[in-house]
């Protein structure tokens, strides 16, 4: 199911949402709901972006546009359940701060679709701001790497847009996995350790065995630096990804949504589309 308020940019999540469904076979399901003093045009223009996107990928899609009293998040959730969604895929602008404090669409359907047990797989645009319709080319991934469980389900969805027959030009496909080594201010950043060597160790064992897992090759790739957060922002940078993929440990809870978290700080900030999953 894919969610769209009707503005160029979330061309983002079209993209990989279309990358999935053909790898999957699936069908789309996109919902829109009519709010006041929206502008015709630009929801007219990516409709017809889309049907001529999901002609070339041979996908079905439905597009139903709906108004009603209801909350628009309320609508989203009912629409998946009498669908029977399997996955939930929205678009996301870097909003302000005095906004996100409040939550935004995003967010609320993340949370209150795990009373569904619907993942939700949300794309945050780089673009400042949502006038220029385009999609992604998915040549270079990043995946950050926790150790956690939830680093599996972006590994799977990563390897699974990758695996798409429209996602590149080339045949080939980049999937880096990063780890983090946090050091302390008290350590330089070249500092060594029995402790740090045995981290990298396990990392890399660890990418071995996800590579048999997803029957991809990986690239690992060991940063070391004092804050994970930032430190994969500014690697986003220095190699120039086209995605990033990051499973969020817990669903947004309150108004605070993900403010503060490490999935927050990295989404707000990363030099490329950054596409979160929540399970």
């Amino acid at each position: 199911m894919l969610p769209i308020k009707g503005f160029p940019a979330e061309g983002d999540a079209i993209t990989l949402a279309f990358f999935l469904a053909e790898c999957a076979n699936s069908k789309i399901h996109i919902l829109h709901v009519e709010e006041e003093e929206e502008e015709t045009g630009l929801l007219e223009d990516l409709y017809e972006e889309i049907s001529t996107y999901a002609e070339e990928m041979k996908i079905n899609v439905e597009l139903e546009t709906v108004e009603d009293d209801r909350s628009t998040v309320d609508l989203i959730l009912n629409k998946a359940q009498e669908i029977n969604a399997d996955l939930i895929v929205m678009g996301a602008q870097r909003l302000k701060l005095t906004r996100e404090l409040f939550g935004t669409h995003s967010t609320e359907v993340a949370r209150r679709a795990g009373q569904l047990n619907v993942p939700v797989f949300v794309v945050f645009t780089p673009f400042e701001d949502w006038t220029a319709y385009r999609r992604v080319r998915v040549h270079r991934i990043l995946i950050p790497y926790r150790s956690l469980d939830v680093d599996k389900a972006a590994l799977k969805l990563t390897t699974a847009m990758a695996s798409c027959a429209y996602s590149v030009v080339s045949p080939s496909v980049e999937i880096h996995i990063a780890h983090v080594l946090e050091l302390p201010d008290i350590l330089p950043l070249d500092a060594t350790s029995p402790e740090i060597k045995q981290e990298e160790k396990e990392f890399l064992r660890d990418v071995g065995e996800y590579t048999c897992l997803v029957g991809e090759p990986l690239i690992p790739r060991i940063i070391v630096g004092r804050d994970f957060s930032k430190s994969i922002v500014e690697f986003t940078k220095k190699l120039n990804f086209d995605l990033l993929v990051i499973a969020a440990k817990h669903r947004p809870r309150g108004f605070g949504g993900l403010l503060g978290s490490d999935v927050y700080n990295i989404a707000k900030r990363a030099y490329c589309t950054t596409a979160v999953i929540f399970r």
